[in-house]
C-alpha cells in the first residue's frame, strides 16, 4: 500500500486510504482557486456590478458556446475545450464580465492550446472568430480587414492580460486523466467493470456539458467526477438491463479522494444554479440540463453515494484483531480447520488395512488402488493448502 502524503499522514493517523488507487495529481491539490458557494453566487465581480445571477449564468452560457463553435471550426479535442473554460470562469472571478468576452474567450483558447499540445495560430483563431460574429449574410472577412486585425491585435492583448490576472497558475486536472486512471486501474468483477467503458464515457460528457456553470469555482474536478458518476449511474439503473448496475464500495474514497457527503453538497449545489438560471424568464440558461437533472432526486443519488463511500476492503479494529491473534496461538483456527478432514479418517484405516494385505501377499484390484492413490493426493493437498489459506484470512 502506498502511503499518504506527509501532511495528510501528521493529520490523520487513522487514515487507511490505499493512495496506490488513487491518480497521482489528486494527491497535488492546493485548492487555489476554490472559492465559497456564497462568493461565487453573490459576490463575483460581476454582480457586484449589479449584474444578476440570472443574466451572469446566460452571458457565461453564451461564452461557452462561442467556445464550442470556435473549437469546432479549429477542429480542437475536447481537452482544450474543458481547459479553456476553466480558464473563462476563474478570470472572471477577478474582471467583470464586459463587453470584450469575446476576445477573452479566445484569448483562453488560445492558451489552452499550447498547453494541449494542439497550438493554432492566433492568425487563424481572430479569422474564424470575427467571422462567427460577423452579422448574418455578412460578406467574409479576410486577413485584408480591419476587423480581423482589430481580433488578433485584441486576441493578443487579452491573452496577456488573462495570464497576469491568472497569475501564471495554468496547470488543470482534467476529467480525462481520471477517466483513464479508474478505466486502467479498476478491475473487480462486479457490474460497474463490465460497464465501466460506458459509465466513464457518460460521466465525462456529463461533466462536459455541466462547464458551462461555475462549478469548478466551488469544487476540485475529483469531486465533480464522484457527481457525475453518481448521476451516470442513476440514470443507468432506470434502462432495462441495468439494474443491477453500482458504484463500487471505496470508488470515491479511495480512487477520486472524496466522500459521499461533498459530492452531496456539489450536487446541491448543482441545483441551486440550474434553478437560478430559470429565475428570470428574459435571461433564461441551460433549459437541457435543468430538465435533465430535475428528473434526478436526492434519494436516489444518496442512496448510490453511501454505497460507494464505503471502504473497498473494511479494515479490523485492534480488539478484532486481537482477538484473532489469540485464536491462532491457542490453536483453535488449526482445529477449525482441520475438522472437515476428520471425515477423511476411516480412509486412513482402510489404507492401512490395505497396506498390510498387500505385505502379506494379498492382491488388491487396479482401480481400487488408484482410487486410494488419488484419494491419497488429494488429502495431501488439501492438508498443505489449510495452513496457507488461514494465513492469508488472520493477515
Amino acid at each position: 500500500m502506498t502511503l499518504a502524503p506527509a501532511s495528510i499522514q501528521n493529520s490523520d493517523s487513522t487514515d487507511t486510504r490505499d493512495y496506490s488507487l488513487m491518480l497521482p495529481q489528486l494527491r497535488q491539490l492546493t485548492n487555489t482557486w476554490i472559492f465559497t458557494e456564497e462568493a461565487v453566487l453573490e459576490d463575483s465581480p460581476s454582480r457586484q456590478q449589479k449584474v444578476s445571477l440570472a443574466m451572469e449564468l446566460r452571458l457565461k452560457e453564451s461564452l461557452v458556446d462561442f467556445l464550442i463553435r470556435l473549437g469546432t471550426k479549429l477542429k480542437l479535442d475536447s481537452r482544450s475545450l474543458l481547459a479553456a473554460t476553466t480558464y473563462l470562469h476563474r478570470f472572471f472571478m477577478r474582471i467583470p464580465i464586459s463587453q470584450s468576452k469575446y476576445y477573452v474567450a479566445c484569448a483562453a483558447l488560445l492558451i489552452s492550446c499550447k498547453l494541449n499540445d494542439s497550438y493554432r495560430q492566433p492568425d487563424s483563431i481572430a479569422k474564424i472568430a470575427c467571422n462567427l460574429k460577423a452579422p448574418a449574410g455578412s460578406k467574409a472577412i479576410d486577413a485584408d480587414s480591419d476587423i480581423y486585425w482589430k481580433w488578433k491585435d485584441q486576441l493578443l492583448f487579452r491573452e496577456e492580460l488573462m495570464l497576469r490576472k491568472l497569475n501564471f497558475d495554468l496547470d488543470l486536472v482534467l476529467p480525462y486523466s481520471i477517466r483513464e486512471w479508474i478505466f486502467k486501474t479498476y478491475h473487480n468483477p462486479d457490474s460497474f467493470n463490465e460497464k465501466k467503458i460506458n459509465v466513464l464515457k457518460m460521466t465525462t460528457s456529463l461533466i462536459e456539458a455541466l462547464s458551462v456553470l461555475p462549478l469548478i469555482l466551488c469544487y476540485e474536478m475529483n469531486v465533480i467526477f464522484g457527481v457525475c458518476m453518481i448521476i451516470t449511474i442513476v440514470e443507468g439503473k432506470r434502462t432495462e438491463g441495468n439494474e443491477d448496475l453500482i458504484l463500487p464500495n471505496g470508488l470515491l474514497r479511495d480512487y477520486l479522494d472524496t466522500d459521499y457527503e461533498t459530492c452531496m453538497k456539489c450536487f446541491k449545489f448543482i441545483k441551486k444554479i440550474l434553478k437560478a438560471g430559470q429565475d428570470d424568464p428574459k435571461c433564461r440558461s441551460n433549459p437541457t440540463l435543468f430538465h435533465r437533472l430535475s428528473k434526478v432526486l436526492s434519494e436516489e443519488f444518496g442512496k448510490i453515494g453511501k454505497t460507494a463511500n464505503e471502504e473497498a476492503a473494511p479494515e479490523k479494529n485492534g480488539d478484532d484483531e486481537k482477538k484473532e491473534e489469540d485464536k491462532t496461538s491457542n490453536g483453535e483456527t488449526a482445529e477449525k480447520k482441520e475438522e472437515p478432514f476428520k471425515k477423511d479418517e476411516p480412509e486412513f484405516n482402510e489404507k492401512d488395512k490395505e497396506q498390510v494385505a498387500l505385505e502379506n501377499g494379498q492382491r488388491k484390484d487396479d482401480s481400487k488402488s488408484d482410487e486410494s492413490i488419488g484419494d491419497k493426493r488429494k488429502l495431501e493437498d488439501s492438508t498443505e493448502g489449510g495452513p496457507d489459506t488461514k494465513a492469508t484470512k488472520t493477515e
